[in-house]
Protein backbone atom coordinates (compact mmCIF):
# COMPACT_ATOMS: atom_id res chain seq x y z
CA UNK A 1 0.00 0.00 0.00
CA UNK A 2 1.41 3.15 -1.14
CA UNK A 3 1.92 6.40 1.38
CA UNK A 4 0.28 8.83 1.39
CA UNK A 5 2.11 12.03 0.71
CA UNK A 6 2.32 14.66 4.15
CA UNK A 7 2.17 17.96 1.81
CA UNK A 8 -0.78 18.87 -1.22
CA UNK A 9 1.09 21.73 -2.60
CA UNK A 10 -0.88 23.38 -5.21
CA UNK A 11 -0.29 25.18 -8.88
CA UNK A 12 -2.34 27.64 -10.37
CA UNK A 13 -1.04 28.35 -13.91
CA UNK A 14 -2.30 30.67 -16.66
CA UNK A 15 0.15 31.02 -19.64
CA UNK A 16 3.07 30.55 -17.30
CA UNK A 17 4.83 28.15 -20.40
CA UNK A 18 8.01 30.45 -19.70
CA UNK A 19 8.19 30.03 -15.84
CA UNK A 20 6.82 26.74 -14.99
CA UNK A 21 9.85 24.58 -15.21
CA UNK A 22 11.77 26.81 -13.01
CA UNK A 23 8.66 26.54 -10.58
CA UNK A 24 8.35 22.69 -10.75
CA UNK A 25 12.45 22.21 -10.66
CA UNK A 26 12.66 24.40 -7.43
CA UNK A 27 10.20 21.32 -6.05
CA UNK A 28 11.70 18.55 -7.62
CA UNK A 29 15.13 19.96 -5.59
CA UNK A 30 13.81 19.82 -2.65
CA UNK A 31 15.21 18.51 0.48
CA UNK A 32 12.04 17.15 1.88
CA UNK A 33 10.13 14.83 -0.39
CA UNK A 34 6.97 13.82 0.80
CA UNK A 35 4.26 15.36 -1.06
CA UNK A 36 2.24 15.29 -4.46
CA UNK A 37 1.93 18.32 -6.97
CA UNK A 38 -1.36 19.78 -7.78
CA UNK A 39 -1.15 21.90 -11.31
CA UNK A 40 -3.91 23.31 -12.15
CA UNK A 41 -4.10 24.96 -15.85
CA UNK A 42 -6.45 27.67 -15.57
CA UNK A 43 -7.40 28.19 -19.43
CA UNK A 44 -3.92 28.87 -20.37
CA UNK A 45 -3.86 29.78 -24.26
CA UNK A 46 -0.25 29.21 -24.58
CA UNK A 47 2.27 25.38 -23.80
CA UNK A 48 1.47 25.89 -19.75
CA UNK A 49 -0.13 22.63 -20.09
CA UNK A 50 2.22 20.45 -22.16
CA UNK A 51 4.74 22.42 -20.71
CA UNK A 52 4.01 21.18 -17.16
CA UNK A 53 3.26 17.75 -18.18
CA UNK A 54 6.70 17.26 -19.70
CA UNK A 55 8.46 18.07 -16.78
CA UNK A 56 5.69 16.02 -14.17
CA UNK A 57 5.64 12.72 -16.14
CA UNK A 58 9.78 13.05 -16.19
CA UNK A 59 9.85 13.67 -11.85
CA UNK A 60 9.58 11.11 -9.64
CA UNK A 61 6.90 13.05 -7.54
CA UNK A 62 3.47 12.69 -7.34
CA UNK A 63 0.99 14.27 -9.18
CA UNK A 64 -2.36 15.59 -10.45
CA UNK A 65 -3.13 17.77 -13.80
CA UNK A 66 -6.30 19.32 -13.71
CA UNK A 67 -7.82 21.73 -16.56
CA UNK A 68 -10.54 24.20 -15.89
CA UNK A 69 -12.14 27.32 -17.98
CA UNK A 70 -10.56 30.49 -17.17
CA UNK A 71 -12.34 31.33 -14.42
CA UNK A 72 -9.22 33.09 -11.71
CA UNK A 73 -6.52 31.78 -9.37
CA UNK A 74 -8.51 31.47 -6.55
CA UNK A 75 -11.50 28.86 -8.13
CA UNK A 76 -8.01 27.26 -9.66
CA UNK A 77 -6.74 26.92 -6.05
CA UNK A 78 -10.06 26.08 -4.80
CA UNK A 79 -10.43 23.13 -7.30
CA UNK A 80 -7.23 22.13 -6.89
CA UNK A 81 -7.81 21.79 -2.66
CA UNK A 82 -10.96 19.24 -3.52
CA UNK A 83 -8.22 16.58 -4.53
CA UNK A 84 -5.70 16.95 -1.61
CA UNK A 85 -4.53 13.57 0.00
CA UNK A 86 -1.79 15.62 2.17
CA UNK A 87 -2.44 16.52 5.74
CA UNK A 88 -0.70 19.77 4.95
CA UNK A 89 -1.87 22.45 1.74
CA UNK A 90 0.66 24.79 0.61
CA UNK A 91 0.07 26.99 -2.78
CA UNK A 92 2.77 28.34 -5.15
CA UNK A 93 2.04 30.30 -8.11
CA UNK A 94 3.01 29.11 -11.11
CA UNK A 95 5.94 31.57 -11.83
CA UNK A 96 7.07 31.26 -8.17
CA UNK A 97 9.71 29.43 -6.79
CA UNK A 98 10.74 27.74 -3.40
CA UNK A 99 14.36 27.45 -1.89
CA UNK A 100 16.03 24.02 -2.06
CA UNK A 101 14.99 23.72 1.95
CA UNK A 102 11.94 25.41 2.24
CA UNK A 103 9.51 22.56 2.88
CA UNK A 104 11.87 20.89 4.70
CA UNK A 105 12.09 24.25 7.00
CA UNK A 106 8.40 25.03 7.02
CA UNK A 107 7.57 20.78 8.38
CA UNK A 108 9.82 21.52 10.96
CA UNK A 109 8.53 24.57 12.40
CA UNK A 110 4.95 23.53 12.29
CA UNK A 111 5.65 20.51 14.16
CA UNK A 112 7.91 21.82 16.57
CA UNK A 113 6.90 22.13 20.34
CA UNK A 114 3.68 23.92 20.09
CA UNK A 115 0.59 23.92 18.95
CA UNK A 116 1.27 25.27 15.70
CA UNK A 117 -1.51 25.74 12.76
CA UNK A 118 0.33 27.99 10.31
CA UNK A 119 4.18 27.81 9.86
CA UNK A 120 5.61 30.51 7.19
CA UNK A 121 9.23 32.08 6.27
CA UNK A 122 10.93 35.27 4.58
CA UNK A 123 10.07 35.68 0.80
CA UNK A 124 12.43 37.46 -1.19
CA UNK A 125 11.63 39.38 -4.65
CA UNK A 126 13.66 37.80 -7.53
CA UNK A 127 14.03 38.29 -11.17
CA UNK A 128 13.26 35.65 -13.19
CA UNK A 129 16.84 34.36 -13.77
CA UNK A 130 16.76 33.74 -9.53
CA UNK A 131 18.27 37.79 -8.82
CA UNK A 132 17.49 39.73 -5.75
CA UNK A 133 15.33 42.99 -6.07
CA UNK A 134 14.03 42.67 -2.41
CA UNK A 135 14.91 41.02 0.44
CA UNK A 136 12.26 39.71 3.15
CA UNK A 137 14.37 41.83 5.64
CA UNK A 138 14.55 44.96 3.60
CA UNK A 139 10.56 45.14 3.98
CA UNK A 140 9.81 43.42 7.26
CA UNK A 141 9.98 43.37 10.73
CA UNK A 142 10.89 40.25 12.96
CA UNK A 143 8.50 41.12 16.10
CA UNK A 144 8.33 37.79 17.17
CA UNK A 145 9.17 33.42 16.13
CA UNK A 146 5.74 32.41 17.97
CA UNK A 147 2.66 34.20 18.26
CA UNK A 148 -0.52 33.44 18.97
CA UNK A 149 -2.71 33.39 15.93
CA UNK A 150 -4.58 36.59 16.77
CA UNK A 151 -1.75 38.49 17.34
CA UNK A 152 -0.22 37.35 14.14
CA UNK A 153 -3.36 38.27 12.57
CA UNK A 154 -3.10 41.80 13.47
CA UNK A 155 0.46 42.47 12.56
CA UNK A 156 0.02 40.66 9.26
CA UNK A 157 -2.89 42.66 8.36
CA UNK A 158 -1.02 45.83 9.59
CA UNK A 159 1.85 45.15 7.63
CA UNK A 160 4.36 44.47 10.27
CA UNK A 161 5.08 40.90 9.31
CA UNK A 162 4.34 39.43 5.78
CA UNK A 163 2.52 36.12 5.34
CA UNK A 164 2.36 34.92 1.51
CA UNK A 165 0.56 31.38 0.32
CA UNK A 166 3.82 30.94 -1.13
CA UNK A 167 5.82 30.95 2.00
CA UNK A 168 3.30 29.91 4.16
CA UNK A 169 2.56 25.98 4.89
CA UNK A 170 -1.21 25.26 5.77
CA UNK A 171 -2.75 22.30 8.30
CA UNK A 172 -5.56 20.85 5.84
CA UNK A 173 -8.00 20.07 8.84
CA UNK A 174 -8.39 23.53 9.77
CA UNK A 175 -9.27 24.40 5.80
CA UNK A 176 -11.64 21.91 5.99
CA UNK A 177 -13.35 22.40 9.40
CA UNK A 178 -13.87 26.14 8.66
CA UNK A 179 -15.07 25.01 5.04
CA UNK A 180 -12.09 28.05 3.82
CA UNK A 181 -11.66 29.04 0.50
CA UNK A 182 -10.17 31.52 -2.07
CA UNK A 183 -13.67 34.46 -3.17
CA UNK A 184 -14.07 33.32 -6.50
CA UNK A 185 -13.93 36.30 -9.02
CA UNK A 186 -11.46 38.22 -7.14
CA UNK A 187 -8.45 39.02 -8.75
CA UNK A 188 -6.70 41.11 -6.11
CA UNK A 189 -6.06 40.61 -2.34
CA UNK A 190 -7.93 37.42 -2.61
CA UNK A 191 -4.69 35.46 -0.72
CA UNK A 192 -4.73 38.27 1.93
CA UNK A 193 -8.11 37.68 2.84
CA UNK A 194 -7.87 33.57 2.84
CA UNK A 195 -4.65 33.97 4.99
CA UNK A 196 -6.54 36.11 7.55
CA UNK A 197 -9.66 33.64 7.30
CA UNK A 198 -7.13 30.72 8.49
CA UNK A 199 -5.45 33.17 11.25
CA UNK A 200 -8.76 33.77 12.57
CA UNK A 201 -9.52 30.23 13.72
CA UNK A 202 -6.20 29.49 13.72
CA UNK A 203 -4.48 28.99 17.12
CA UNK A 204 -0.68 29.41 17.29
CA UNK A 205 1.96 30.46 14.65
CA UNK A 206 5.43 30.07 13.66
CA UNK A 207 8.22 31.83 12.10
CA UNK A 208 10.86 30.10 9.96
CA UNK A 209 13.46 32.73 9.63
CA UNK A 210 14.82 31.23 6.41
CA UNK A 211 13.63 32.42 3.02
CA UNK A 212 11.73 29.91 1.79
CA UNK A 213 9.73 31.40 -1.27
CA UNK A 214 11.18 33.37 -4.24
CA UNK A 215 8.21 35.98 -5.57
CA UNK A 216 9.24 36.57 -9.38
CA UNK A 217 9.31 39.95 -10.66
CA UNK A 218 8.23 39.57 -14.31
CA UNK A 219 6.77 42.98 -16.48
CA UNK A 220 4.43 40.87 -18.53
CA UNK A 221 2.31 39.43 -15.32
CA UNK A 222 -1.32 40.31 -15.52
CA UNK A 223 -0.68 42.05 -11.94
CA UNK A 224 2.03 44.84 -13.81
CA UNK A 225 -1.13 45.96 -16.07
CA UNK A 226 -3.11 49.05 -14.90
CA UNK A 227 -6.32 48.32 -14.16
CA UNK A 228 -9.30 49.47 -12.24
CA UNK A 229 -9.37 45.60 -11.37
CA UNK A 230 -7.26 46.44 -8.80
CA UNK A 231 -9.87 48.16 -6.66
CA UNK A 232 -10.35 44.42 -5.82
CA UNK A 233 -8.00 44.91 -3.46
CA UNK A 234 -10.32 46.67 -1.48
CA UNK A 235 -13.41 44.57 -1.77
CA UNK A 236 -11.20 41.94 -0.33
CA UNK A 237 -10.56 43.98 2.95
CA UNK A 238 -14.11 45.23 3.14
CA UNK A 239 -15.79 41.57 2.94
CA UNK A 240 -13.01 40.23 5.19
CA UNK A 241 -14.59 43.07 7.81
CA UNK A 242 -18.10 41.82 7.42
CA UNK A 243 -16.68 38.46 8.26
CA UNK A 244 -14.92 39.09 11.00
CA UNK A 245 -17.71 41.09 12.27
CA UNK A 246 -20.07 38.32 12.28
CA UNK A 247 -17.62 36.16 13.68
CA UNK A 248 -17.60 38.34 16.82
CA UNK A 249 -14.14 38.98 16.15
CA UNK A 250 -12.22 41.18 19.06
CA UNK A 251 -13.81 45.09 18.39
CA UNK A 252 -10.49 46.35 18.57
CA UNK A 253 -9.55 44.53 15.28
CA UNK A 254 -12.36 45.96 13.44
CA UNK A 255 -12.03 49.69 14.63
CA UNK A 256 -7.93 48.67 13.25
CA UNK A 257 -9.82 48.03 9.92
CA UNK A 258 -11.69 51.54 9.88
CA UNK A 259 -8.33 53.43 10.94
CA UNK A 260 -5.56 51.57 9.29
CA UNK A 261 -6.57 48.28 6.70
CA UNK A 262 -8.97 49.42 4.56
CA UNK A 263 -7.53 53.27 4.08
CA UNK A 264 -4.36 51.23 3.43
CA UNK A 265 -5.73 49.27 0.49
CA UNK A 266 -6.96 52.34 -1.03
CA UNK A 267 -3.11 53.71 -0.62
CA UNK A 268 -1.93 50.44 -2.42
CA UNK A 269 -4.70 50.93 -5.14
CA UNK A 270 -3.32 54.45 -5.90
CA UNK A 271 0.23 53.41 -5.67
CA UNK A 272 -0.35 50.54 -7.78
CA UNK A 273 -2.35 52.60 -10.21
CA UNK A 274 0.42 54.99 -10.83
CA UNK A 275 3.77 52.35 -10.75
CA UNK A 276 1.90 50.64 -14.07
CA UNK A 277 1.34 53.29 -15.69
CA UNK A 278 -2.38 54.19 -15.58
CA UNK A 279 -3.23 57.22 -18.15
CA UNK A 280 -2.59 60.25 -15.69
CA UNK A 281 -5.58 62.41 -16.45
CA UNK A 282 -7.83 59.70 -15.51
CA UNK A 283 -5.75 58.57 -12.71
CA UNK A 284 -6.07 62.52 -11.40
CA UNK A 285 -10.14 61.88 -11.92
CA UNK A 286 -9.44 58.95 -9.30
CA UNK A 287 -7.42 60.65 -6.85
CA UNK A 288 -9.73 63.67 -6.89
CA UNK A 289 -12.69 61.57 -5.56
CA UNK A 290 -13.01 62.66 -1.97
CA UNK A 291 -13.75 59.21 -0.37
CA UNK A 292 -10.55 57.64 -1.84
CA UNK A 293 -8.72 60.77 -1.10
CA UNK A 294 -9.99 60.66 2.69
CA UNK A 295 -9.14 57.06 3.20
CA UNK A 296 -5.52 57.93 1.76
CA UNK A 297 -5.19 60.48 4.09
CA UNK A 298 -5.93 57.75 6.96
CA UNK A 299 -3.50 55.46 6.26
CA UNK A 300 -0.80 55.53 8.79
CA UNK A 301 2.53 54.12 7.85
CA UNK A 302 3.01 51.75 11.51
CA UNK A 303 6.33 51.20 11.55
CA UNK A 304 9.43 53.40 9.86
CA UNK A 305 12.31 50.55 11.16
CA UNK A 306 12.59 48.79 7.47
CA UNK A 307 13.90 50.93 4.19
CA UNK A 308 10.72 50.07 2.92
CA UNK A 309 8.24 51.10 5.07
CA UNK A 310 10.74 54.45 5.44
CA UNK A 311 10.05 54.88 1.42
CA UNK A 312 6.12 54.07 1.96
CA UNK A 313 5.97 57.01 4.43
CA UNK A 314 8.18 59.27 2.22
CA UNK A 315 5.49 58.09 -0.48
CA UNK A 316 2.27 59.11 1.13
CA UNK A 317 3.84 62.51 2.19
CA UNK A 318 4.55 63.28 -1.54
CA UNK A 319 1.26 62.37 -2.97
CA UNK A 320 -0.08 65.05 -0.92
CA UNK A 321 2.70 67.78 -1.78
CA UNK A 322 2.63 66.87 -5.13
CA UNK A 323 0.60 64.38 -6.92
CA UNK A 324 2.06 65.00 -10.36
CA UNK A 325 5.60 64.04 -8.84
CA UNK A 326 4.32 61.05 -6.91
CA UNK A 327 2.92 60.13 -10.02
CA UNK A 328 6.58 60.42 -12.15
CA UNK A 329 8.77 59.08 -9.31
CA UNK A 330 6.47 55.76 -9.27
CA UNK A 331 6.93 55.56 -13.05
CA UNK A 332 10.66 55.97 -12.48
CA UNK A 333 10.30 52.96 -10.31
CA UNK A 334 8.54 50.40 -12.41
CA UNK A 335 11.17 51.28 -15.21
CA UNK A 336 14.18 50.32 -13.29
CA UNK A 337 12.14 47.04 -11.81
CA UNK A 338 11.41 46.27 -15.31
CA UNK A 339 15.13 47.15 -16.34
CA UNK A 340 16.93 44.81 -13.43
CA UNK A 341 13.80 42.25 -14.16
CA UNK A 342 15.83 41.42 -17.54
CA UNK A 343 18.96 41.10 -16.20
Amino acid sequence: MKKSPKISIIIPAFNVEKYISNTLNSLFNQTYKNFEIIVVNDGSQDRTLEVARDSLIGSKIKYKILNQENKGVSVARNEGMKVTCGDYIKFLDGDDMLTEESIENLVLAIEGKGEFDLSFGKQDVVTVSGKILMKYDDMYLKPWIEADAKVALKDFLTGIVHISTNSALFKKEVIEKHRLSFTPGALYGEDNEFIAKYLFFSRKVVFCEKATSLAVYRKDSSTKVASMKVFHNVASMKRLRKFLALNNCELNLLEIFDSQIIPSSYAWVIGNLAFNGYPYKEWTKIIKNKKIRDQVRKFKVLTKETPYYRQVKLAKNLFFLSPFFFYIIMRIIKKQYDKKSEE
